[in-house]
Order: C-alpha cells, then sequence, then structure tokens
C-alpha cells in the first residue's frame, strides 16, 4: 500500500460498488492501513453508493475493531452517516458492535435515539440482538444510562420491550433491565399485539416462561424500592 501511494496512486478512488481502499481496510480492521490511508488523504466519510451507502464507519464497526472504530472517529467519520437502511454507526454498533464502540459513539455525540428507516432506536437494535452475542447486557445498559427512551415505538409501533421478547432469540434478562428500568408491559403494538402475545408467537418456546419470569422479577424489585 505505502508503495502505491508512494507511487501517485488514487486513495480515495472507488470500485464498481464505490468501494474505496478505506472502506476495505476498514472492513478488514486493518488498522494500520486506516491510518496509512487516512494520513494520504483517504476521505473518512466516502460513501459507496452503489453498495447501501455504507461508510467507512459502518464497515469498522462490522469488522469488530475498536482500535479502527477509534482512529476513524478522531480522523472526522461522522457519527451521522447512514447507509440506505437508515441505520447509523450506533444503530450498527448496537446491533452488531461491542460496547466499546458503542462508548465511543456516544462520546463522538452519537444521538442516542436516533431513528432508522424503520423507526427503530438503537435500543430496539441492541435488545433484539438478545444474549447470544458476548455484550448485550452491557450494551443496553450502556443506552439506557445514556437517556434511550424506554417506550420509543417503531413504524409497527412496537417499544424495544416488544422487540425483546420478539427476537428469535430472547433473553429474560434483557426483559427485566427493560420492565426495571420502566418499560410499559401494556404497550400494544399497530396489529393489537401486546408483549404477551409476542411472546405465545415466537418459535422459541421459552419465551413465554422468560416474560413471566422477567415481569415477577421486574414487579419484586420495584416492590423493595417502595
Amino acid at each position: 500500500m505505502r508503495s502505491l501511494i508512494r507511487q501517485g496512486a488514487d486513495v480515495n478512488a472507488g470500485d464498481v460498488g464505490g468501494f474505496t481502499p478505506l472502506h476495505d481496510a476498514a472492513r478488514e480492521g486493518h488498522t494500520e492501513i486506516v491510518k496509512l490511508l487516512l494520513d494520504a488523504g483517504a476521505d473518512p466519510n466516502a460513501v459507496a453508493t452503489e453498495a447501501g451507502d455504507q461508510t467507512p464507519l459502518l464497515d469498522a464497526i462490522g469488522s469488530g475493531s475498536i482500535e479502527t472504530v477509534k482512529v476513524l472517529l478522531a480522523r472526522g467519520a461522522d457519527v451521522r452517516g447512514n447507509d440506505d437502511a437508515g441505520w447509523l454507526p450506533i444503530h450498527e454498533a448496537a446491533s452488531r458492535g461491542t460496547p466499546e464502540m458503542v462508548v465511543a459513539l456516544l462520546e463522538a455525540g452519537a444521538d442516542v435515539n436516533a431513528r432508522d428507516a424503520g423507526n427503530e432506536t438503537p435500543l430496539h437494535h441492541a435488545v433484539a440482538r438478545g444474549t447470544s452475542q458476548a455484550g448485550s447486557v452491557q450494551i443496553v445498559r450502556l443506552l439506557l444510562d445514556a437517556g434511550a427512551e424506554l417506550n420509543a415505538v417503531d413504524y409497527q409501533n412496537r417499544t424495544p420491550l416488544h422487540a425483546a421478547v420478539a427476537t428469535i432469540d430472547p433473553s429474560a434478562e434483557l426483559m427485566r433491565l427493560l420492565l426495571q428500568a420502566g418499560a410499559n408491559p401494556e404497550a400494544v403494538d399497530r396489529h393489537g399485539h401486546t408483549v404477551q402475545d409476542l411472546a405465545r408467537m415466537n418459535d422459541n418456546k421459552m419465551a413465554p416462561a422468560m416474560l413471566t419470569r422477567a415481569l415477577a422479577t421486574a414487579r419484586r424489585d420495584t416492590g423493595r424500592s417502595r
């Protein structure tokens, strides 16, 4: 890469999808190459217009490299740059990233209640990932501590609690966190479904028991705090 740059290669040249070398390096989490490209004038906010409007920052989050994410943020990557589904970096991090990425984005000014094209917030995305991915509980706590709206509704009028119950990987712990923070267990979506309805409809047959356990724990803890 250094040799190509010395020979005058255009560091902002895009391929057929609009991906630049910076996109590629960020996607692989190659932090040193990212630094090299940025030093050579690569645009940290280049948009792959023929490939879902991906930005290097979105790609870096997907790579799992917090170092790459931090370098891009320090060099001017826009936390408000979204893809064609309206996903901002904070949505990407809440859905597939790490707690450290969420912290870095919030510190860089990301909106904890930003909406994507489906009117979903980062909290909707975070609870939908369940607990099979490491860091899910911590990410939900971080978002709540940062002021995430507990009862924000998406295009289906579903709250984060609806999302937590309906996901294919439901978690009683995430449900409990939302309920203890004040999520409305009686909220109804645009189809008239309550969280109890969605639990029964979930292909994961443990969902109803998880919700029942989370509700009982939240009520008990609320009673203790009075």
